[in-house]
């Protein structure tokens, strides 16, 4: 079964409106729905819930039988650099955890070796996507030139998620929306663009499951 896991309702409702997804009631670790042979999860913000909420989900349909084989995060990012547009869906080759301190460090070597060391999700490649998770939103100049770097853009779950995937063996995809280029401004760019960005992952999503058929 493919699951599909998002932060927030406010990011899943288009899935859920589209695929005309039933709620799921029974006893759950996040709210659940399924429809046209789809699960989808709502985790709630953060690194944190975000590897939780998918670890147990992925628990509990191994108990049940109903192996989870694929997941596909879709979520909204703030983009570090002048590479991407206002609501462009993008694909994360690689995700690293962010932390300020290991972040301003001239050396960077010393951080793989942490306790977070990078995900490679994809083949590495010159152009690969670099995905930084944060605990705290990225808006201040500071923080937005620290994580840019060594990523592209940044979130607060997807790390999460890829962890939990990959301690588990199953193949997981990380889809981001850019909503606002993480800075000080961010939360009027981000009321600004939300729609447009979620109509634009939820494009992308429909044209992901067309091609499968």
């Amino acid at each position: 079964m493919m699951l599909v896991v998002l932060a927030t309702e406010l990011e899943a409702q288009p899935f859920i409106d589209y695929h005309r997804m039933r709620r799921l009631e029974e006893h759950r670790p996040c709210p659940a729905y399924a429809g046209e042979g789809l699960l989808l999860i709502i985790s709630g913000m953060g690194f944190l819930k975000g590897a939780v909420a998918l670890s147990r989900t992925i628990e509990m349909h191994e108990k049940n039988g109903n192996t989870i084989t694929r997941v596909i995060n879709y979520g909204i990012a703030g983009c570090l650099t002048a590479r991407f547009s206002l609501g462009e869906v993008v694909s994360v080759d690689r995700v690293v955890k962010y932390n300020p301190v290991e972040f301003s460090k001239t050396r960077f070597n010393t951080f793989f070796a942490s306790a977070f060391p990078e995900i490679r999700l994809n083949e590495p490649a010159g152009d690969a996507v670099v995905l930084a998770t944060s605990d705290h939103p990225v808006l201040t100049e500071d923080d937005a030139g620290r994580a840019a770097r060594h990523a592209h853009l940044v979130d607060m779950e997807g790390y999460g998620y890829a962890f939990v995937a990959g301690n588990y063996g199953i193949p997981i995809q990380l889809i981001k929306g850019i909503s606002d280029f993480a800075r000080k401004e961010s939360e009027d760019s981000f009321r600004k663009q939300v729609k447009r960005t979620l109509d634009s992952l939820l494009a992308y999503h429909v044209r992901g499951v067309r091609s499968q058929h």
